[in-house]
C-alpha cells in the first residue's frame, strides 16, 4: 500500500513545466504543476517581495526558461497575471485558476530566441497599484500566474510556458496593515532535522561505515542540514519576536541522524561501489553542525521521531510490531547528541501523516499519549484535538491536528521533477521554494477566523534554500512580533494547563485509502520480517558468558536498527530523490551481517572418516563458536537410506571454545554413508555452513543377520536329515545280515 507519498508521486506526473499550485484541502496535498506546449521549462530563482507590505511599490520576479522542444522559439514574452483574494480556505485551495479578467501587467519581451536545449533568463518588473500594475487595492493572498509567450519555428504565437504562485498582501502600497485580531491564532512551529535517507551501515575498528559520503556536503556550510540549524540561529538572534519564536517552536530529530553524526565526529569510513570502504571527508563538517544544533536546541522542546523516520504502518503490516517498539524508544541517542534540550517523550510523528489501527494500539502499549496527524486522519476531521480510543485495553491517544493547509503548500514546494513528453526533468523553484507555505502562513494567521490554533510542520526532509527557510521563519516571526499571533508550546497542545483544559471530543482513525499505503515494497517487508524473526531467535539463544560478560543485545539490537533503515519513510519520500530499491539493499546488508554472526558458529569438518562396528553407536561432531557470548544449539545429521541420526539435546557451546557432540546414530546395513551435519538454533535458524560427515559401518545390518540365521538353521536342518538318514541306513543294514555270520 502506498500513503501520502503515493499521492505526492501522483501530483509529480502531472508536472509537465515548472509549478504551479493548487492548494486542496480535502487531499492534504497542493499539486504543483504548469500548463505548458511541451516546449519550454520555466524556473523561478527570485522573487521580492515574497510579502507585500505598505513601503512595496513593485514586484520583481526572476527565473530561467529552458527550451526543451525541438525547434527554435522567437518572440517571447512574458506578463503576469493576479486573480481573486482568497475569502476562504476552499477558495485559497482552488487559487490557482486565474482567468483572462483578473488583472494583468503588460507584455514584457524576452530577449533571445533560444535553440532546442537552450538555456536563457527572464525578469519581469511591475507595479503593485497605480497605471499598469497589478491594481492591489486590499490586503489578502492572491494567485498570480507568471505566463510566456512564443512563437516555435514552423508556427504561430502561443503559450508556451505558465508557473502560478501565491502572492501574500499584508498591506497596500502606502496602506495600513492588517489589524491585529480580536482572537490571534495560536501557533507552533515543529522544525524537521532529518537526513534524506539513513547511511548507517555498520562498523570497523576504524569507525562507523556510511553508505556514501553525501552526508558531509549537507552538514557543511551551504548543505542542507546546515541550513536547516543556521537559518533558526540567525532569525531567533534578531528581535523583534526572536523570544516568542523560540517558545513556539519544537525540534524534530531523527535519532539516526543524530547517532550518525555523532560517531562521524571521530572518523569514519565510507563504503565504496567494490564494497570497500575509505575513510570519509565529513568529520570537521560534523563536529561543527553539532555543535550549532547543541546550541539552537538548548533549552528547547525536542520529540524524536522513530529512529530512521521508520515507517510504522509499514512495520505493523508486516508484522514486526516489536521493531516499532525498538523504533519509538530510542531517545537516548538524541539525549547523548544534545544534553541541553527539553526532550518531550510519549509523542510521535508519524511517516506520512497517517496510522491505522493496529499501529495505534501498539503505540498504544508502549505508552505513547500523543499523536500528530492532519485533520484528515481522523473522523470526524480535527483542526485541533480530538481523544483516540484504542481497540484493546491500552487507552485512549491524544491526536494533535498539524495544519494541512500550510504543510501541503510547503510539501509542494519540494517538487523535483518535471515530466515533459515522458522525460523525467528536475525543476526549481530556487528563491520562491517556501513562497506558497509562506503565504499560507499569512492567510491562516491574517485572514482565516475559523482556524485558530495552528501546528505548522514543513516537510520531513525540506529542501528549500537557506534564504528561503530564513522569509518563512521570519514571516512566523513577524506574525509573533505584530501579536497577529500569539506562541503555544507544543508541551501545551499535548498536556493543556490545568486552567484551560478540557476534554477532547472522541474520534476514530479514517481507513487508509487504497492509494494510500506503505510505499515500502513487498520485497522489502517480507525480508525484514524473517531477518526479525531470525535476530529474535539468536537473542533467545544467546547466553552472556560469565568471564568475559557480553550483552548479547549489543550484537543483535544495531542490526535491528538498520532494519528500522531498511523500513524508512525516506525511501519511498518522492521530496528525497532517494532510489525506490534503497530500502532493499539496506536489507541485503543487514542480512550478510547476520549471515556473518551465523558464520562464527559452525562444525569444523573432518578430513578423517569415521567407522561405525555396531549399528547403534555414536557420531563425534566438533562444533566451535567464536562468538563474544555463549550460544544454545541443536546437532543432527542428515538421514540416508541405511542411516538414521538422532538429534541431540540442546548445548550450550561457550564463547571462543569448541565442543564435541556424540550424535547417536542407527545403521540397518553396511557400507559408507556421506551425511551432512544440521546445525541450528533452539528456534530452528541455521548455523554456520554445511559440513560433510564420512562414515562406514561394518557392522551386520538387521537383515544381513535374519539372512544368515535363516541359511545357518537351513545348515543345520540339512545336516540333522543328513546324519539321521545315515543312522537309519546303517540300522537296516545291521538288521538285514545273517546270523551265522556273526559266529
Amino acid at each position: 500500500m502506498k500513503r501520502l507519498a503515493c499521492l505526492v508521486a501522483t501530483g509529480l506526473v502531472l508536472l509537465l513545466v515548472a509549478l504551479t499550485p493548487a492548494i486542496t484541502t480535502n487531499a492534504t496535498t497542493t499539486v504543483v504543476g504548469a500548463t505548458q506546449s511541451g516546449r519550454l521549462r520555466i524556473a523561478v530563482t527570485s522573487m521580492t517581495p515574497q510579502v507585500v507590505g505598505a513601503t512595496d511599490t513593485t514586484l520583481t520576479i526572476s527565473g530561467t526558461l529552458t527550451n526543451v522542444g525541438d525547434r527554435r522559439i522567437s518572440d517571447l514574452q512574458i506578463r503576469l497575471q493576479l486573480g481573486m483574494a482568497a475569502s476562504s480556505e476552499a477558495a485559497l485551495g482552488s487559487a490557482g485558476s486565474v482567468t483572462p479578467n483578473d488583472q494583468v501587467s503588460a507584455w514584457i519581451p524576452i530577449a533571445g530566441s533560444p535553440q532546442p536545449g537552450q538555456t536563457l533568463p527572464w525578469s519581469i518588473n511591475v507595479p503593485l497599484a497605480g497605471a499598469r500594475s497589478l491594481g492591489i487595492t486590499a490586503p489578502g493572498v492572491y494567485p498570480l500566474l507568471v505566463n510566456i509567450n512564443g512563437t516555435p519555428d514552423y508556427g504561430g504565437l502561443t503559450r508556451l510556458a505558465a508557473v502560478s504562485l501565491l502572492l501574500p498582501v499584508s498591506a497596500v502600497p502606502n496602506g495600513t496593515p492588517v489589524g491585529q485580531s480580536a482572537s490571534p491564532a495560536q501557533l507552533t512551529l515543529l522544525w524537521p532535522i532529518m537526513d534524506s535517507q539513513p547511511r548507517l551501515i555498520g562498523s570497523t575498528a576504524a569507525g562507523v561505515v556510511l553508505s556514501d559520503d553525501a552526508l558531509a556536503s549537507s552538514l557543511a556550510p551551504g548543505g542542507r542540514l546546515y541550513g536547516l540549524v543556521d537559518s533558526v540561529t540567525s532569525v531567533q538572534a534578531n528581535a523583534p519576536g526572536g523570544t516568542a519564536l523560540r517558545s513556539a517552536m519544537c525540534f524534530a530529530v531523527d535519532p539516526e541522524l543524530l547517532a550518525t553524526v555523532s560517531a562521524m565526529t571521530g572518523g569514519y569510513q565510507v563504503r565504496t561501489a567494490t564494497g570497500g570502504t575509505v575513510p570519509g571527508r565529513g568529520a570537521a563538517a560534523a563536529k561543527l553542525w553539532l555543535t550549532q544544533l547543541r546550541q539552537v536546541t538548548n533549552g528547547q522542546c525536542v520529540i524524536a521521531v522513530p529512529y530512521a523516520d521508520a515507517d510504522l504502518v509499514a512495520l505493523s503490516e508486516a508484522g514486526t510490531s516489536d521493531l516499532i517498539g525498538l523504533a519509538v524508544r530510542q531517545t537516548s541517542a538524541v539525549a547523548s547528541a544534545l544534553p541541553g534540550a527539553k526532550l518531550v517523550s510519549n509523542v510521535v510523528w508519524p511517516a506520512n501523516g497517517s496510522l491505522d489501527s493496529g499501529t495505534l494500539e501498539a503505540l498504544a502499549k508502549l505508552g505513547t499519549n500523543t499523536v500528530l496527524l492532519p485533520s484528515n486522519a481522523t473522523q470526524p476531521g480535527n483542526t485541533t484535538t480530538v481523544s483516540l480510543p484504542t481497540a484493546g485495553n491500552s487507552g485512549a491517544v491524544r491526536a494533535v491536528a498539524v495544519d494541512q493547509l500550510t504543510s501541503s503548500a510547503l510539501l509542494a514546494g519540494q517538487s523535483t521533477v518535471d515530466t515533459i513528453a515522458g522525460v523525467a526533468t528536475p525543476v526549481s523553484l530556487g528563491g520562491v521554494a517556501t513562497q506558497n507555505g509562506l503565504a499560507a502562513l499569512l492567510y491562516r494567521a491574517d485572514f482565516d477566523t475559523a482556524n485558530r490554533q495552528l501546528l505548522v510542520a514543513p516537510p520531513r526532509r525540506w529542501n528549500a534554500p537557506e534564504s528561503q527557510l530564513v522569509a518563512f521563519l521570519r514571516t512566523a516571526q513577524s506574525l509573533l512580533a505584530d501579536q497577529s499571533a500569539l506562541p503555544v508550546a507544543l508541551t501545551d497542545l499535548i498536556d493543556p494547563p490545568a486552567n484551560t483544559a478540557s476534554k477532547p471530543a472522541t474520534a476514530t482513525l479514517n481507513s487508509l485509502p487504497a492509494t494510500i499505503g506503505s510505499g515500502v515494497s513487498f520485497e522489502t517487508a517480507s525480508e525484514t520480517a524473517r531477518l526479525d524473526g531470525e535476530m529474535t531467535d539468536l537473542l533467545g539463544s544467546m547466553n552472556s558468558d560469565h568471564a568475559t560478560p557480553v550483552d548479547p543485545a549489543t550484537l543483535i539490537d544495531p542490526l535491528r536498527m538498520g532494519l528500522l533503515g531498511a523500513m524508512s519513510s525516506a525511501w519511498s519520500d518522492p521530496t528525497a530523490g532517494n532510489a525506490t530499491d534503497g530500502g532493499t539493499t539496506m536489507a541485503n546488508l543487514v542480512d550478510a551481517h547476520v549471515a556473518a554472526i551465523t558464520g562464527r558458529v559452525s562444525v569444523q569438518q573432518s578430513e578423517l572418516t569415521i567407522s561405525l562396528a555396531a549399528k547403534d553407536s555414536h557420531v563425534p561432531v566438533a562444533v566451535h563458536n567464536s562468538l563474544p557470548v555463549d550460544i544454545n544449539v541443536k546437532l543432527s545429521l542428515s538421514d540416508e537410506a541405511g542411516l538414521q541420526a538422532t538429534e541431540v539435546d540442546t548445548v550450550r557451546i561457550p564463547t571462543n571454545s569448541s565442543y564435541t557432540a556424540y550424535i547417536p546414530v542407527r545403521v540397518t546395513r553396511s557400507g559408507r554413508f556421506s551425511v551432512e551435519t544440521v546445525l541450528t538454533t533452539e528456534g530452528g535458524t541455521p548455523l554456520g555452513t554445511a559440513a560433510r560427515v564420512e562414515i562406514v559401518s561394518n557392522a551386520y545390518g538387521t537383515i544381513i543377520l535374519v539372512v544368515t540365521g535363516i541359511a545357518f538353521g537351513t545348515l543345520v536342518l540339512l545336516s540333522a536329515r543328513r546324519i539321521y538318514r545315515r543312522v537309519r541306513a546303517a540300522k537296516r543294514t545291521a538288521a538285514s545280515s545273517p546270523a551265522g555270520l556273526n559266529g
